[in-house]
């Protein structure tokens, strides 16, 4: 860790104050950097508000979508980024283990919508977090 603080130019570090923040907080600061802690219950609603003021464009469209709140939306972007690595939005789906149904007529196999059942699941477990 020192070593990835070392390579950067002064910056002002914050940290949550707990039992080893105050030994890295010197550490830290003998790199150039200026350390604050930062009392326990502050900690989460200065994360929100840096994650709020942070959502890409891409993330605020994704909160378009039904179900999807920011922490979700945040954790697709972090992960897939652009998303220009699928081709398309069912290859995407696929990526994220939602399949569409299958129906097979004389030997050929045709994939159809994504069910209604597993989209639930997949808005189910979106708005929870």
């Amino acid at each position: 860790m020192l070593a990835f603080f070392g390579q950067l130019r002064p910056y002002i570090v914050a940290m949550q104050a707990c039992g080893g923040a105050h030994f890295w907080g010197r550490e830290i600061g003998k790199l150039g950097h200026e350390v604050r802690l930062i009392p326990p219950p502050y900690v989460k609603p200065l994360c929100e508000t840096i994650l709020r003021t942070r959502l890409s464009r891409q993330a605020q469209l994704l909160q378009t979508i039904p179900g999807v709140r920011p922490v979700t939306a945040s954790a697709v972007i972090a992960t897939i980024g652009s998303g220009r690595q699928f081709r398309s939005g069912r290859e995407f789906f696929a990526w994220l283990g939602l399949t569409p149904r299958t129906q097979s007529k004389g030997g050929k196999e045709r994939l159809g919508k994504i069910t209604k059942w597993r989209t639930a699941i997949c808005a189910h477990s979106s708005s929870s977090t």
